[in-house]
């Protein structure tokens, strides 16, 4: 519980510096007010309280992120690998960089991968392929007896909560909507990757969600990564044509902050997980903004 809490105040002071150096200075004050006030968002009580990894996740995607917008990608490549502990969460970001041509980025995490299977190798063969099985099984755990449906925020359980009765109908339906949210992450991406701009932020941001949607198993400590995109959006510009689809995610956001402690038991009661629905109009808003971003300034969004 002591290393997950300091895990949480290290992101919270990463997360705060970003924001006095980014931000005007109105939005920068209420953003650096979430901060303190995450310990409110229940997520991160959940992980603090059940001692989970979320926010120790948290503090790798930040620091990732953060090295990434002063340009040291090989640096942010050998602290993201850490995130490898749940591959689920990873994955998908690696990837994305490695389609575009991050090379310096993914050197990095491999440098790390190279260091946790040497760890891997010494704690022994045994345990290893018991942790495979382990990831291997991940998708059919929504199927084993006393997995709860409503505590799970991706859209197999989305779709298994709103038709129980039809799981094959429920299988199909998910993975339609995964292909669907990976088309969106590559379009999301689309052009060159400028990590010191406000694009590449809501970019990064928008992964962090599609990589929680599309996740096999995903609890509510894990939506803990969230508070970056929230902090994110909090600090975006508010200029331009844009500005309403701005005002909307944060709202949205806002929403997602205030109704994640409620999800489960609404899940229970409607068949309907809201967090599922709220990060997929979250995902809309991150992606029509970095369009409308790329559309007036080619990506040069610093300079603005």
């Amino acid at each position: 519980g002591v290393a997950m809490s300091c895990c949480y105040l290290a992101a919270a002071a990463l997360m705060g510096g970003y924001v006095w150096k980014c931000a005007p200075r109105g939005p920068a004050k209420l953003a650096i007010a979430i901060l303190p006030g995450g310990l409110m968002f229940p997520p991160i009580v959940e992980s603090l309280v059940t001692n989970q990894k979320g926010t120790f996740c948290l503090l790798i995607v930040t620091t990732t992120f953060l090295l990434l917008q002063i340009r040291r990608p090989a640096v942010a490549g050998l602290c993201f690998g850490w995130l490898m502990f749940k591959p689920q969460l990873a994955l998908p970001i690696m990837l994305v960089m490695l389609w575009k041509r991050q090379f310096a980025f993914c050197l990095g995490c491999m440098g790390t991968l190279c260091l946790l299977g040497m760890v891997c190798l010494a704690v022994g063969l045994d345990a290893n392929s018991q942790f495979l099985r382990l990831l291997g099984a991940a998708p059919e755990y929504i199927y084993r007896h006393g997995y709860s449906v409503a505590s799970s925020h991706c859209v197999d359980s989305f779709f298994h909560g709103l038709i129980p009765d039809h799981p094959r109908k429920a299988r199909m339906l998910a993975a339609t909507a995964t292909v669907a949210l990976i088309l969106l992450a590559l379009r999301l991406v689309k052009g060159p990757i400028q990590c010191d701009s406000h694009r590449f932020a809501l970019q990064y941001s928008g992964l962090i969600v599609v990589t929680i949607l599309i996740s096999p198993h995903l609890y509510g400590y894990d939506l803990s990564l969230l508070l970056l995109p929230f902090v994110v959006i909090i600090i975006l510009p508010r200029k331009g044509h844009d500005a309403s689809m701005t005002k909307a995610a944060a709202y949205v956001a806002l929403a997602l902050f205030s109704l994640s402690g409620l999800s489960e038991y609404l899940a229970r009661a409607t068949g309907v997980q809201v967090t599922v629905l709220l990060m997929g109009c979250l995902l809309y808003f991150l992606f029509a903004i970095a369009s409308s971003m790329r559309q007036d300034a080619r990506g040069s969004i610093v300079s603005q």
